[in-house]
């Protein structure tokens, strides 16, 4: 993954930010460079719901391979 970007920071968060509810650009951004990483994240796992134990179990996998992901969590 790069490590910067050629857009200015703000540029980048403002165009993130429009992408709020489209997980699979989220996504996509998410591996762009390390810039763009933390803003898609932010939005990408703010907001979980846990309505099955396959979830749950995933959610509690990814905490495990991932602690830095509880940071971006607002509700579950």
């Amino acid at each position: 993954m790069r490590t910067h970007s050629r857009l200015p920071r703000e540029l980048t968060d403002i165009v993130i930010d429009e992408l709020w509810d489209d997980s699979a650009a989220l996504r996509n951004c998410s591996l762009v460079c390390t810039i763009w990483h933390k803003p898609a994240c932010r939005h990408l796992f703010r907001e979980i719901t846990l309505h099955s134990r396959e979830i749950c179990r995933a959610l509690n996998k990814l905490l495990d391979e991932s602690p830095r992901v509880n940071q971006y969590i607002r509700s579950l």
